[in-house]
């Protein structure tokens, strides 16, 4: 469980702190207070730290403030702390991130890791500049072998800015859901065939929550497969409706993919 995530200097996150002390299922806020920025910080850390993508290409110069990325200084630093409750285990980890001046013909300054550190219950497991010989354009925690539960928590957190417009109803291989849910109906295939308990419990809910609804349907259509949903007729209850799922409006859709 996500306890705790500190941001400074992350675009309109300056000495942010926000505490998960309970479950939250709603995050509000005015246009511009920086809600959908919280999650695409947790997305760079998630690319950083599991995928091991290089830093300079996750965080740009133009992630400062505004007022900061007008300057020019060496002293120019993102900050990014996270507490983590896994399997009843604290982890607490800390990032930094320094920008060096434009040179040999770059016109942007580049991001590399200044100092990062993870604490398993108040024990320090990793720190970079001490535990290895440091590549400052990645993440070292994937060298530790201490922080194996630590990368396993981040590779479980899904984390998803829902675009009902680009959800289709085809089914393809799934290699990972999309940012944007566009692939929802892959997700959903794969988790019939891992998890279909817990699908009837979803569908259960769903019919208090959404007027009409009856079912989930995985069909074949020609050389795919396609994900439906059954709506009870209204006029005829010994017959049902059924819709593509991108024939459901963009309300229903992300209605669906939320719960």
């Amino acid at each position: 469980m996500l306890k705790r995530l500190y941001v400074h200097n992350y675009k309109c996150l300056v000495n942010f702190e926000i505490n998960f002390d309970q479950d939250i299922s709603l995050f509000l806020g005015a246009n511009g207070s920086g809600k959908s920025t919280v999650f695409e910080v947790l997305d760079k850390l998630v690319r950083l730290i599991v995928h091991g993508i290089k830093v300079d290409t996750i965080f740009y110069e133009t992630d400062f403030p505004r007022w900061i990325a007008h300057t020019v200084s060496n002293d120019k630093n993102i900050s990014i702390e996270i507490d983590i409750e896994y399997e009843e285990n604290i982890y607490k980890y800390r990032l930094e991130l320094g920008f060096v001046s434009p040179q040999f013909g770059r016109w942007t300054s580049s991001s590399s890791i200044k100092d990062e550190v993870l604490y398993c219950n108040n024990e320090k497991i990793f720190e970079s500049d001490k535990n290895y010989s440091v590549n400052f354009s990645h993440s070292g925690i994937s060298r530790s072998s201490q922080a194996n539960k630590f990368q396993e928590y981040l590779q479980k957190l899904l984390i998803a800015r829902i675009n009902p417009i680009q959800m289709t109803a085809t089914i393809n291989r799934l290699s990972g859901v999309a940012l944007d849910f566009s692939n929802f109906a892959e997700w959903f295939a794969y988790l019939n065939e891992a998890n279909r308990r817990s699908l009837s419990m979803f569908e259960n809910a769903m019919r208090d929550i959404l007027p009409g609804f009856d079912y989930f349907r995985i069909e074949q259509a020609g050389q795919a497969k396609v994900l439906q949903v059954d709506f009870e007729n209204k006029t005829n209850k010994n017959e049902i409706i059924t819709y593509y799922f991108d024939e459901l409006s963009e309300g229903q859709k992300a209605l669906l993919c939320t719960l």
